[in-house]
């Protein structure tokens, strides 16, 4: 099982919990993000997205920061790879745990719809 903290802001922004950030080093964009600095975040997480194709906290994360930023149909791949992998428990602040699956179906939930086509 993976230990993170999660903060709810809109969205699941996963963060490390303290026990883990100290070797995590806030390698996930939870502070880039929750401060604003989507420009920061968005760089770290593209490269640990490289390092670390299958962590669900960096792909919820990414998504997060898409949806944020007017890019739904990014955030939706996003959130879909997490539910397309085997899903991992999160440990959130306070010892609760939630699933990757959750969060990533949530996420979705919170997207605007996808636009009807017609001719």
């Amino acid at each position: 099982m993976r230990i993170f903290a999660c903060a709810l802001i809109v969205g699941a922004i996963v963060a490390p919990s303290a026990g883990a950030r100290a070797g995590w080093d806030d390698q996930n964009g939870y502070t880039q993000i929750k401060t604003g600095d989507y420009a920061a975040a968005e760089r770290l997480l593209q490269v640990q997205r490289i390092r670390f194709p299958v962590d669900p906290d960096i792909s919820i994360n990414l998504a997060v920061l898409y949806s944020r930023t007017d890019r739904a149909r990014e955030a939706r791949a996003l959130y879909q790879s997490v539910l397309d992998r085997p899903d991992e428990m999160l440990l959130l602040g306070g010892e609760r745990e939630i699933s990757a699956h959750r969060l990533a179906a949530n996420g979705l939930r919170l997207l605007p719809p996808l636009p009807v086509i017609t001719r």
